[in-house]
Formats: structure tokens, sequence, C-alpha cells
């Protein structure tokens, strides 16, 4: 085993600190001023809520739509569908044509 205790690097004091990486270029989203006149503030104000009520009534109407679509797919499910029997294999369907269960042969039938 090693004897005695690790050296460590002495460190210096403010020298070279790390610093956090920083995004660099222009940051993401809208870049607003703010207006000085009270009225433009209120007018802007009313502008983000009709913005903000339109959009949460077009989410509304497409929610209720899909809903409604899945109610009627949901309801064609649950009826009743024929059953489809599958189609006979082509040895099953020659051996049925040639053991005469056929009304119309080639080159048989009646002028």
């Amino acid at each position: 085993m090693a004897q005695g205790a690790k050296k460590f690097k002495a460190q210096r004091s403010g020298a070279k600190k790390q610093h956090p990486n920083k995004q660099k270029g222009p940051k993401k989203g809208g870049r607003i001023i703010a207006p000085k006149k009270a009225q433009v503030v209120q007018q802007q104000k009313l502008k983000k809520g009709l913005e903000v009520a339109i959009r949460n009534k077009i989410e509304q109407e497409v929610t209720q739509r899909a809903s409604s679509w899945s109610k009627v797919w949901k309801g064609k499910e649950t009826q009743e569908r024929p059953v489809l029997e599958p189609a006979p294999s082509r040895t099953t369907y020659l051996s049925w044509m040639y053991s005469g269960l056929v009304p119309f042969r080639p080159g048989s039938h009646q002028v």
C-alpha cells in the first residue's frame, strides 16, 4: 500500500474560475418593447386577451369534433359485421369445378 497522504496542487484564489456556458446568438421568443403610453398598454392587453380567447375557442371546437368522431367510430365497431368466409383455395375450386357441380362449363352451354 502507498504510504503517506496524497499531495494536491495548490489552487490560485480567484485566478481562473469556470464561467457557466451562455447561449450564443439571439434568444428565442418575441421581443416586446414596453410602450410608454397607458392607452397603448390597454390596447395590447385587449389584443392579447382576444387572441387567447380565440385560441381557446378553436381548441374547444377541435376537441369537440374529435370526441364526436370517436363516438361515431365506436358505434360502428360495436355493430355486427358480416362474417366473411375464406375464399376456397385453387385445389378445392378445381375439384369442385370438375366434380360436375358447376352449372356452366365452357363448351357445354346450350345456345
